[in-house]
């Protein structure tokens, strides 16, 4: 049985090595396992969280764990703004089943001049979205995770 009184000092440790910025705010698109399991960490350790995904099922499942939930498809930029994702301190892409998705709403975030109306993104967007995805350093989720958690 852990000691009460030294989890609270380590914890007061971690929190002066570690010190939290006062906005903590994440949109996290896609609550599959990943994304799933990443809302409710960040929730237990007090961020405000938005969970987005086209699944209503799943947004209700997570309605009641989470600071916001809502179904919705973030491929379409206007979507997005609508939400307010931009205004977020954060926003992690936990698509894992459909990766021309998954790149298209990372652009649509790391672009806040994508055009917002219009119809569904051309092949054209489509390849620019390749681009400019593969222009950037990646990493597995699993990865990422295991790097950024010491430091939330």
């Amino acid at each position: 049985m852990a000691n009460p009184l030294r989890t609270l000092r380590r914890r007061k440790r971690h929190a002066a090595r570690h010190p939290r910025s006062s906005d903590q705010r994440v949109a996290v698109i896609g609550l599959g396992r990943f994304g799933s399991s990443l809302a409710s960490e960040l929730m237990r350790r007090g961020w405000d969280v938005l969970g987005i995904d086209t699944d209503a099922r799943l947004v209700q499942k997570h309605s009641d764990t989470l600071t916001h939930a809502a179904v919705a498809d973030c491929t379409d930029p206007e979507v997005l703004r609508q939400l307010g994702v931009h205004d977020f301190t954060s926003a992690v892409v936990g698509i894992g089943t459909d990766m021309e998705a998954s790149i298209l709403v990372g652009s649509n975030l790391l672009d806040p001049g994508y055009p917002t109306s219009g119809p569904r993104p051309s092949a054209a967007s489509t390849a620019r979205s390749s681009n400019a995805s593969a222009s950037t350093t990646s990493s597995s989720p699993s990865t990422t995770w295991a790097n950024a958690s010491p430091t939330w």
